[in-house]
């Protein structure tokens, strides 16, 4: 732990364990390959090893602890070996997220297999690189703020086809950020679109498309320009596609960003839409 010139680490593969806080803070290590003997990695066991650019989680894992690579900045990719099924939640301190994979901010890719049933929170917070997510049909709950920070996710394709209750828009605790929720593009299994519409949280995605549960996905239907119109203290938007909903964002101290094709003004705004 803190071991900060550290570059590179051999484990035999007569060990079985990696404890807590293990390599934490070792940010001058690289790479580092875990043998298939190990079975269990401690919670925060690589956290702060932010030169860390790729790592090997080997298949006798079974679940990913809390913080075990949280602030691995440089990680770009990681894939969770089939015989994870958890990946746990994790907590906050001093005001910082510390999940599984949180503040993992060059993370553009993270493959979940389809034997992790559940999602812990904040397991994924800050990963802001990430721009598409695929959750597996395994999946049964998925803890609070777990994807909360994943800015750039413009597509989330989701293979559950019982959806269950997630965190949305409203709780404090949200799934995903407001903007995810507005502005990506939900996949779902063919015909699952309605449960998803009536399952909260996820109903709170505007763009729900359905795929064919396989993670294939057709491209959205684009709807007619809109127009704008103001009258009696309203803007109002509308578009000759049925059931069209524009997304805009006013860019004023109270008016941040909101979902309705009528919204009501109460003073003089600048407004770029």
């Amino acid at each position: 732990m803190g071991c900060r010139s550290l570059k590179s680490v051999t484990i035999p593969n007569t060990v079985i364990s990696i404890g807590s806080n293990a390599f934490c803070g070792c940010s001058s290590l690289t790479t580092i390959v875990i043998p298939n003997s190990v079975m269990d990695i401690g919670s925060n066991a690589f956290e702060g090893c932010t030169g860390l650019t790729s790592v090997t989680i080997p298949n006798s894992v079974t679940s990913i602890k809390s913080g075990c690579f949280s602030g691995c900045s440089s990680l770009t990719s990681v894939t969770i070996p089939n015989n994870v099924t958890r990946i746990e939640n994790g907590y906050v301190s001093a005001g910082v997220y510390v999940g599984a994979f949180s503040r993992c901010s060059s993370l553009t890719s993270i493959t979940i297999p389809n034997s992790v049933t559940y999602i812990g929170s904040y397991a994924f917070s800050g990963c802001s690189s990430l721009t598409s997510l695929t959750i597996p049909k395994s999946v049964t709950s998925i803890g609070r703020q777990a994807f909360d920070g994943c800015n750039n996710l413009a597509e989330v394709v989701s293979l559950i086809e019982n959806p269950f209750y997630i965190a949305g828009k409203e709780s404090g605790g949200r799934t995903f950020t407001l903007d995810v929720f507005n502005n990506a593009t939900l996949y779902v299994p063919v015909g699952t679109k309605e449960k998803y519409k009536a399952t909260e949280g996820w109903k709170d995605f505007l763009l729900i498309e359905e795929g064919t549960g396989g993670g294939e996905t057709p491209n959205p239907r684009k709807c007619a320009t809109p127009t704008i119109g103001y009258m009696n203290g309203e803007l109002k938007f509308s578009s000759d596609t049925e059931g069209a909903i524009c997304q805009s964002t006013i860019t004023d101290t109270d008016i941040t960003s909101y979902s309705s094709n009528n919204v009501k003004l109460s003073v003089t705004y600048h407004i770029c839409v």
